[in-house]
């Protein structure tokens, strides 16, 4: 009899071994079906990620987390994606949901990024700064961080702390400059204070000697304060930095004679460069001197710069010397194009711009004609 209940036993001991042996290859398999669905899940998701279809992207993560919850990278993309689509406030749900998790500092510091990125996109400054100061809490030596911070001071157009971080964080002088001549533009648009905004642009200029926005506005205020010589001298300093932002200044000399004078002592100096000779044409045009700058444009186009913008001048020029209604027609249909295109990203425009609207950098804007 006892052999029979250790046979029996020994059955119950065999059959649970084999039972749990089932469950496993069959959890396992499930587990294996979940984690193939998952991966599969990932990898249309970053496809659409890539071939910019946002809401199909958002649809695949979210089916990855549905099978993993515990995903806070993916939680991390889900919530950029709906910051690309413009739905900031479901974005900041999402990211500021996920401080409530047990997270490491390093993916702490990326959940605070990107909060602080919301905030930034949605105009709310005061918020975006908190957000950042607190990823620099955990990570004080953080440059990335350090740098978003300024990023926002930046956007928010508060020169007088961008400077300050920049002053104690900042290596690059060119960036230094170009907020103080920021602040030189706050001094005379709020206050109307020359002498401080003076002071500004020149500090800009001790940072950096080829700040051309320093030299613009050094001139300006000279020329505002009746120093015409002072002021030509600046501009004169300008364009040799850099000529093809040459209409930056003309476009601030108002009395014709001088604009004249200006024009042919620019030509002497440099009667070879492109820009100076497609915009003294420009300006000389607006001056009613069609021959001079007809007889300019001529040597543009015998040295192989056909651009639509040159030839559009010569057209313009030639309708203001002849009776030929259907050129002059013509002429007035006409408009000289020009665009100022970012070397960083190919952002484009036709407005001037120091720091990029799109990716944020600095002394990126090129001219094309």
């Amino acid at each position: 009899m006892s052999n029979f209940f250790k046979f029996n036993d020994i059955l119950l001991i065999s059959a649970a071994i084999m039972l749990i042996i089932v469950i496993y290859y069959v959890v396992k398999e499930q587990k294996r079906k979940i984690e193939k669905k998952k991966i599969t899940a990932y990898l249309k998701g970053i496809n659409y990620i890539i071939e910019d279809k946002t809401d199909k992207a958002i649809e695949e993560l979210t089916s990855a987390i549905e099978l993993e919850p515990d995903i806070v990278d993916v939680y991390i993309s889900i919530g950029n994606l709906f910051r690309k689509k413009g739905e900031i406030n479901r974005a900041l749900i999402i990211h500021k949901g996920l401080l409530a998790r047990k997270l490491d500092k390093e993916k702490k510091i990326e959940v605070y990024v990107n909060i602080g990125i919301d905030y930034k996109k949605a105009g709310l400054y005061d918020r975006a700064k908190e957000t950042f100061k607190n990823a620099l809490s955990l990570d004080p030596k953080n440059n990335t961080l350090k740098k978003y911070l300024e990023e926002v001071y930046e956007d928010s157009k508060d020169w007088e702390s961008a400077l300050v971080w920049q002053k104690r964080f900042g290596e690059n002088k060119k960036i230094t400059a170009h907020i103080y001549c920021e602040l030189g533009k706050k001094a005379l648009r709020e206050s109307n204070d020359y002498n401080l905004a003076y002071d500004y642009f020149k500090k800009a200029f001790v940072e950096d000697k080829n700040c051309f926005d320093a030299l613009l506005n050094l001139g300006k205020i000279s020329y505002a304060n009746q120093d015409k010589k002072r002021a030509f001298q600046f501009w004169f300093d300008a364009v040799k930095v850099k000529d093809e932002f040459f209409n930056l200044i003309l476009d601030n000399i108002i009395d014709k004679n001088d604009l004249y004078e200006f024009l042919k002592s620019i030509l002497v100096y440099n009667p070879k460069s492109y820009y100076i000779l497609f915009f003294s044409s420009m300006y000389l045009l607006k001056l009613g001197k069609y021959k001079k700058a007809l007889s300019i444009l001529n040597i543009i186009l015998k040295s192989g710069h056909y651009t639509q913008s040159a030839i559009v001048l010569a057209v313009k020029c030639l309708s203001n010397q002849t009776d030929n209604k259907k050129l002059q027609i013509l002429a007035s249909k006409l408009q000289v194009n020009i665009k100022y295109t970012c070397k960083s990203c190919g952002y484009s425009t036709h407005l001037f711009f120091w720091k990029c609207p799109k990716c944020r950098n600095w002394d990126s804007a090129k001219v094309e004609l």
